[in-house]
């Protein structure tokens, strides 16, 4: 019977992945990214007052039900253990672990504090999922692994332990647990229908119902409605605070939650794999060796770029020449810079610019891109392809968009010069450079982006 269980899991798991996978080959997740400017840790970093306020009202209101309807961690997880548990995981009330779910909230305010953007995409909720999203060849050993590490632990912590994540770990659940517990619509037990059966308690994900004391943490609560759905007394009921009278939805709730639930998750696994990709990286292209990362057009600087750089990963996954890719070093793991093995920055493309949601990469139009000048192009002489024969190759010169390279005569041979004042770094001449497996022409970036 075990092992029965073990298998279905992992049949479940693996089988939504790939259901989720072939979704997106059709495009369906394009129409999500809305989710993105809804998001309460890209609202803080982008400074969204807007955002910001409409969440805390809206949870003030209702309590977090951004939990179970907006963050697509918490929709992803209901639809994992609702398809594990078709007639329901059952659960016991538990006071849960406050020093836990306080000392994650103090390093992440800490981390907000000092600008730590790539410590805070360890466990923000939204960045979890953007990791799961850009899963694919390109994106490295280590940064799949991370995200491969993580899918496996939300799946497990949402099949047998409900929301353990969402209210011990999740620093958007604790923040908005704090604002739950003043909520002006609750769930409320009316004492004189309750029979105490524990249905309730059996059936809440949070563990936050005390059936022997007839009360809800609310600051624990992710409004999720089963108890309500299981009370065949019809004692709980979601109505103004000191109110009996029921306010409760209809079962129209369940399957709104479900549909946009199902939509919602689809975009976690958008463009995660790609087989040109993996014919890309088979064929023997090796990512230079830069001494200082390109960020994208937009990005301001390198240091404003990862201050506020969630590691989200949706300007990643709209990339439409493959060209941004994960940090592997420590202090920016998994924060975006640009590679250039398997694509370049087209000068037409401003995409990244208009999905990031916490304006790490900020807003501009075609014209303000193609004038800042995010890098320029190194030579490497020993490498080029017509130092080594007496071929002309010229490829460099010939696909630079801002003509800032020309071949120079050296010692009888025609080698690459760039003009850095009008280069401004978009990587062709490194895409399309002819040497193997080591470029000839590399691109190095600016701390602070210049204009041409």
């Amino acid at each position: 019977m075990l092992l029965k269980n073990i298998r279905k899991i992992i049949a479940v798991i693996f089988f939504f992945g790939l259901l989720l996978l072939f979704m997106n080959r059709f495009g369906i997740s394009d129409y999500f990214q809305w989710m993105a400017e809804v998001q309460l840790v890209p609202a803080l970093m982008s400074l969204n007052f807007i955002i910001i306020a409409v969440l805390f009202v809206l949870t003030l209101l209702f309590g977090r039900v951004y939990c179970s309807m907006i963050c697509p961690l918490g929709i992803f997880q209901d639809l994992i253990s609702r398809l594990i548990h078709k007639k329901g995981r059952k659960f016991h009330y538990s006071k849960g672990y406050p020093i836990v779910r306080y000392a994650f909230l103090i390093a992440f305010l800490a981390f907000f504090a000092f600008g730590l953007a790539s410590l805070i995409a360890l466990i923000d909720p939204y960045s979890i999922f953007g990791r799961w999203t850009a899963v694919g060849t390109k994106m490295g050993a280590m940064f799949n692994i991370v995200a491969a590490v993580t899918y496996i632990i939300i799946c497990i912590f949402a099949i047998f332990f409900g929301r353990l994540y969402c209210n011990n770990i999740c620093p958007v659940g604790t923040i908005l647990g704090l604002i739950s517990k003043y909520s002006l619509f609750r769930f409320n037990i009316d004492t004189d229908k309750c029979t105490n059966c524990r249905v309730c308690a059996v059936r809440c994900k949070g563990s936050c119902i005390n059936a022997e004391e007839h009360k809800v943490d609310m600051e624990r609560c992710v409004g999720c409605f089963n108890c309500v759905d299981n009370c065949k007394q019809g004692a709980i009921s979601y109505s103004l605070r000191g109110m009996k009278r029921s306010a409760t939805p209809d079962g129209s709730r369940r399957t709104f939650v479900g549909t946009i639930g199902l939509l919602a998750s689809s975009y976690l696994f958008a463009k995660a794999t790609n087989v040109a990709e993996a014919v890309e990286a088979a064929s023997g292209k090796t990512t230079p060796k830069r001494h200082t990362p390109v960020k994208p057009a937009g990005a301001v600087s390198i240091s404003n770029f990862n201050q506020h750089c969630t590691a989200c990963q949706l300007c990643v996954n709209n990339c439409p020449q493959n060209v941004l890719k994960p940090s592997t070093e420590l202090s920016t793991f998994m924060q975006v810079e640009m590679d250039y093995t398997n694509g370049y920055c087209d000068i037409d493309c401003n995409k990244c610019s208009q999905v990031c949601p916490t304006d790490a990469i900020s807003p501009i139009t075609l014209e303000e891109k193609n004038a800042l000048q995010i890098g320029h192009a190194v030579v490497y002489p020993d490498y080029c392809i017509n130092n080594a024969t007496t071929g002309r190759c010229g490829k460099c010169e010939t696909v630079c968009p801002a003509g800032a390279i020309t071949l120079v005569e050296k010692d009888g041979k025609m080698i690459p010069s760039v003009e850095e004042e009008f280069c401004i770094g978009c990587g062709v001449c490194e895409f399309n450079c002819q040497a193997s497996p080591v470029k000839a022409i590399i691109v190095e970036g600016h701390e602070v982006h210049k204009e041409v």
